[in-house]
């Protein structure tokens, strides 16, 4: 549908093949973890029926597929410590320039000093610099005001703010998407989820391997 190609057979990847196979394509395959065995598959069909096309699939793991090079996206960075930097210093980073940007946007009147920054900045780490809980946090801002939205973050009930309307289910509240995460993951894998939650911080693999473990 994308590519625009009609398909009336039970097989739509061979005419899918069939029109580009001669052409330069890059194919970009978004969000494939809840169907990786099968992207796995077609993009390993594209590969050896079509080399000049390009796949570029995000996922929360890797395909694991012929060919596949893998470059891993880390948390957005922010300041670890923001005490002692200036106010342009500390906007350098691109979690507080996201969240000063979410915030502005649901208020244009919003000013932001160099406190406000390092209190941004903390909310940033405590929400470990992921994009989607950043950005509901920084709509709250607008309803509440910098100073509540720091109290609350990291309470239960934040799990329940609600960002775009037009957002996916899983991606309009950060409750949504952990449920969402949570489904995607085999018996054995929440097991281990679930016991290595005791942990608030980093911690070392002899450390999982010690809580995870079972007789």
């Amino acid at each position: 549908g994308a590519l625009g190609i009609p398909v009336q057979t039970e097989d739509p990847m061979t005419v899918l093949l069939g029109h580009v196979r001669t052409q330069d394509v890059l194919l970009i395959l978004d969000n494939c973890e809840h169907l990786i065995d099968a992207v796995c598959g077609v993009a390993e069909r594209i590969r050896e029926t079509a080399p000049q096309i390009s796949v570029l699939a995000t996922s929360r793991e890797p395909l694991r597929a012929r060919d596949e090079h893998v470059h891993w996206l880390g948390a957005l960075p922010f300041p670890s410590d923001a005490i002692g930097l200036s106010l342009l210093e500390i906007l350098t980073f691109p979690a507080v320039q996201l969240f000063v940007e979410r915030a502005s946007a649901a208020n244009s009147a919003l000013a932001v000093d160099v406190e406000d920054a390092r209190a941004i900045a903390q909310m940033c780490e405590r929400l470990d610099g992921m994009a989607l809980a950043i950005e509901l946090a920084a709509v709250r801002v607008a309803a509440h005001g910098l100073a509540t939205t720091s109290a609350m973050v990291g309470e239960r009930f934040a799990l329940s703010w609600a960002g775009r309307r037009t957002a996916l289910p899983r991606q309009q509240t950060l409750q949504a998407t952990l449920d969402w995460s949570y489904e995607l993951l085999n018996p054995s894998e929440r097991r281990t989820l679930e016991r290595l939650s005791v942990f608030r911080g980093p911690f070392s693999l002899q450390a999982a391997l010690t809580v995870v473990s079972v007789d």
